[in-house]
C-alpha cells in the first residue's frame, strides 16, 4: 500500500498531466540512506529513452553533487525562497535536455 502521500499525490498528479502520462520515481541514496525522490514525466504513452538504471544512476548522481554543495541544500531546504523554485526548475530542464 501506498503511504498517505502517495495517496494523495498520484491523483493530483493526474490532474496536471492527464491518466495517459508516464511518471516515474527514483529513489535518491546516499551511502544506504534514501534522501528524496527524482521524479520524471511525460505527457505521452512513451516509455523512457535511456534505461531505468542509467535514469537511477542520475538519481544517485543528483543526491551525491547536493551533499556536497551545501549551499545548494541549504538554498532548497527555505521553501520561502524564490531561488529553491528556480534551482528545481533549472535541474528540470537539464534532466528534460538529458533524457529528451
Amino acid at each position: 500500500m501506498l503511504p498517505r502521500a502517495g495517496r494523495s499525490f498520484i491523483p493530483a498528479a493526474e490532474k496536471i498531466v492527464g491518466t495517459d502520462a508516464f511518471l516515474w520515481a527514483f529513489p535518491m541514496h546516499s551511502g544506504g540512506d534514501v534522501i528524496g525522490t527524482m521524479n520524471l514525466y511525460r505527457i505521452s504513452q512513451i516509455p523512457l529513452v535511456e534505461s531505468i538504471d542509467a535514469a537511477q544512476f542520475l538519481a544517485d548522481t543528483l543526491a551525491a553533487t547536493l551533499l556536497r554543495e551545501p549551499s545548494a541544500l541549504a538554498e532548497m531546504a527555505d521553501a520561502s525562497a524564490w531561488s529553491s523554485s528556480a534551482v528545481v526548475h533549472q535541474a528540470t530542464g537539464m534532466l528534460v535536455a538529458q533524457f529528451g
